[in-house]
């Protein structure tokens, strides 16, 4: 992966802000520590900067930015595009001729071909700007889960865009304010949702969107490319056996496609069934096979080392552990570092501790993420499916009356406060939501009164492409929609690339969620005992017998225990959420959480919400 950044404008670009996008380009360093590359156009219209992670064709030939050979259009590229060899042989055909073996010169010659259209061809994680040196035109466009980022900003007749938002908030002339709906999202469910970034102002170009911008009026727009399809009524007439087997090839081939690169690739093997399978595939495809894992002695519950060893002995892999166990508090530095909008989610510190050891023996590593999202993995569906089993002949309206009067007398962290606030979901609404972190009767006690807005309806946002019928499904396709490319992506891509790592997803190849969404209705994939079911087949005749495929257990830490156990854990958060007069939380509401977790309910997730929250104030807002 690579680093991107670029600026176009209605009018000469000044010579500050030509200071500033090299300063941004330095910033991206850690995301293309092997070369950088500028572009001013000699009308000053367009400056794009470029951070190269060389993974494909390590030669000069493929330095960025990249232009046609006659210099009138310019790319600055950031991810991999699987299919590229057979784009380049389709291109080759057209008349194309190439000077490099990298799928950069693939995508420009395929935009010299194809315009826009060339977004609906390409397989992978993308997310590239082009700009046309003639025009002033820029296209920007960003793949359709939403595994690479990226950035905009809209000013008075020009447009910014970068991989992260550290380098467009740098801006000089820019006022960073938080973005209070962003924010309130956050307190929700632990991540942003939609386009929003934390600071006003700036947005994130959705997944499966492309932006186009006219370099004479200097206006935009902002166009869907791809949806995830319908589910289509045996499209082919297939037995369960037949789905099964093309579902195993689909699997093999995108393991296989992705392991491809020209540099050392490993598989981050957590013992689960989604990384599990990837290595037995990568098995198949490789000679020879580089795994690895975070162990925590002492805490058997988030421990994966037995079940991956388990996985590394069968496929005969070359495994490594990295023991966790000990991890000082300082990593909360590291972690915030590498982040740009926050996340509560502290399984960023395993992701950033397991990406520290595998850039020290690769280049490239595929992990499991997308197999919960597209397979129906997570616990909550189950939970769904006992609500709507349970609960449909209740009146919502008397269910949430019983669910709000119990939560007012209900603390955090409570055991049962959780079912408690699921009783009173609307099971029929676009997004039957469970909450997260803070539900609706805590939320207006957490801000203070000059950060608290009623947010909009995440509702009423959801994409209407796709007829969604049930509740189990209606929650995949907004995890798919939000939580995937807006908490799990974003981890993970900024967690790897912090250490100039970069990290695949087979799981979310297009070509095998389209096989999975056309023909596995929600209740093939998910039953009250459990989801995943079509890959727990797969899984029974490739993975160890020893093995159990039955274990959920998610890429996590014991952050409780830390933080009620480990006295500079304690101290730290104390610091972030009591210490603070310039805090947008309220100190009063941190006592009473730090207070529930010493006496033992689990307000540890709340806790490292608002840690995470007062890092980021302190990092990026001006009010600091």
């Amino acid at each position: 992966m690579c680093g991107i950044a670029g600026l176009v404008s209605t009018k000469p670009i000044s010579s500050g802000d030509i200071d500033w996008m090299n300063q941004a380009s330095e910033i991206l360093e850690h995301r293309g520590p092997d070369s950088h590359g500028k572009f001013l156009d000699p009308m000053k219209r367009g400056f794009l900067v470029h951070r190269r992670l060389a993974i494909r064709d390590l030669s000069e030939e493929g330095h960025q930015p990249m232009s046609l050979d006659d210099n009138s259009v310019v790319i600055v590229f950031n991810g991999e595009i699987y299919n590229f060899a057979e784009l380049r042989e389709d291109l080759h055909k057209s008349g194309h001729t190439f000077r490099s073996q990298t799928d950069t010169e693939v995508i420009l010659k395929g935009y010299a071909e194809w315009g826009y259209g060339v977004v609906d061809r390409l397989v992978g994680a993308f997310a590239f700007g082009i700009f046309n040196n003639v025009t002033g035109d820029l296209f920007l466009a960003r793949d359709r889960i939403g595994e690479k980022p990226l950035y905009f900003a809209k000013g008075d007749g020009e447009l910014a865009f970068a991989s992260e938002l550290k380098a467009l908030s740098e801006r000089p002339k820019f006022i960073k304010e938080v973005n209070r709906n962003a924010l309130h999202n956050y307190l929700s469910v632990g991540y942003g949702l939609q386009q929003e970034s934390m600071i006003d102002g700036i947005s994130k170009l959705p997944p499966a969107h492309y932006l186009t911008w006219n370099g004479s009026t200097g206006s935009f727009r902002i166009e869907r490319y791809w949806s995830r399809p319908a589910l289509i009524s045996q499209p082919l007439a297939l037995s369960h056996k037949e789905k099964i087997h093309l579902l195993d090839e689909h699997l093999r081939r995108a393991v296989t496609s992705q392991l491809t690169a020209d540099v050392p690739v490993g598989v981050l093997l957590s013992g689960g069934l989604d990384s599990s399978l990837i290595t037995s595939y990568a098995a198949e495809s490789a000679t020879e096979v580089n795994t690895y894992t975070v162990t925590f002695s002492g805490h058997d519950k988030f421990d994966e080392g037995q079940q991956a060893s388990i996985v590394a002995k069968h496929f005969h892999t070359n495994h490594t552990e990295l023991d966790g166990s000990g991890i000082g508090i300082e990593i909360l530095d590291s972690v915030m570092k590498g982040l740009d909008d926050p996340i509560a989610d502290s399984s960023a510190i395993p992701t950033f501790l397991i990406s520290q050891l595998l850039r020290k023996h690769c280049t490239v590593a595929l992990g499991g993420d997308g197999g919960d999202e597209v397979f129906g993995g997570y616990v909550h569906y189950q939970h769904l499916l006992h609500l709507t089993n349970h609960l449909k002949h209740v009146p919502l309206s008397l269910r949430e009356k019983i669910s709000t009067q119990l939560l007012a007398f209900t603390p955090l962290g409570m055991k049962g406060r959780y079912w408690l606030s699921a009783y009173g979901t609307d099971l029929g609404s676009p997004v039957p939501s469970l909450p997260y972190l803070f539900d609706t009767s805590s939320m207006g006690k957490i801000l203070k009164p000059e950060f608290q807005c009623k947010a909009e309806s995440d509702n009423e946002k959801q994409d209407s492409n796709w007829p969604i019928s049930e509740a189990v499904s209606r929650a995949q396709f907004f995890d798919l929609t939000n939580y995937l490319p807006e908490d799990i992506l974003v981890k993970v891509d900024r967690m790897s690339m912090q250490n100039s790592l970069e990290v695949r997803a087979p799981m979310l190849d297009v070509n095998l969620i389209e096989f999975v969404s056309r023909n596995f209705t929600a209740e093939q994939l998910v039953s009250p005992n459990g989801g995943k079911l079509p890959l727990r087949e797969i899984a029974k005749n490739r993975l160890p017998h020893a093995l159990n495929i039955d274990r959920k257990q998610g890429f996590s830490v014991p952050i409780r225990s830390w933080i009620q156990n480990d006295i500079r854990w304690k101290r730290r958060m104390e610091e972030l959420l009591l210490e603070s007069d310039n805090s947008m939380h309220n100190r009063e509401f941190a006592v009473k959480l730090l207070k529930s977790i010493a006496k033992g309910r689990d307000t540890s997730q709340q806790i490292y919400s608002l840690a995470i929250l007062e890092l980021w104030r302190r990092k990026y807002l001006s009010a600091f």
